[in-house]
């Protein structure tokens, strides 16, 4: 049985007394950049990320269909991730939806009250549909051709930003 953790900078995984990786698996480990420990016979990774490579881990084990336990620190971590990616998911399927003409109401209520907070350039129906989009998926870049309006668009969903945040 493996044991996956995380100590808040290292992800690490321990082995049972009666388990050892093979070689080919070892080296699999080594290429992650895992490293056996001086102290004991677990192997650690230090990651700006490691919850990637946690989700790598996982799937690796399961592939290779080796029991495995998350404790409960690198669930957390992975809880994280999961959570993280479902957030991405649901902007991508909300930014679809707009982009199809499917716009939700609390988006055009917040667009609506752009007149209310006084912007200084009232926006053409292109350059909304844009605002619209741009504010559905949390981020985005706009390249339409010059003289279409960016800046404007820029503004008006910074303004709206601006006091989502401060109400």
């Amino acid at each position: 049985m493996i044991n996956i953790d995380y100590n808040g900078k290292d992800l690490v995984l321990s082995c049972t007394n009666s388990f050892r990786f093979s070689p080919s698996q070892l080296h699999q480990l080594a290429f992650w950049g895992l490293k056996r420990s001086d102290s004991d016979l677990s192997l650690k990774v230090y990651l700006d990320k490691p919850e990637l490579l946690l989700l790598k881990l996982i799937n690796y084990f399961q592939k290779k269909g080796l029991k495995y336990t998350i404790l409960e620190k690198a669930q957390a971590l992975l809880n994280c991730l999961l959570s993280k990616r479902q957030d991405l998911e649901e902007c991508a399927k909300l930014a679809a939806c707009v982009k199809d003409g499917n716009i939700p109401k609390a988006l055009l209520d917040q667009v609506s009250e752009l007149n209310k907070k006084g912007i200084v350039r009232p926006l053409k129906n292109h350059q909304i549909k844009s605002l619209i989009h741009f504010l559905a998926a949390r981020h985005g870049a706009n390249f339409s051709v010059p003289g279409s309006g960016k800046t404007a668009v820029v503004l008006a969903a910074y303004k709206l930003l601006y006091y989502r945040d401060w109400e």
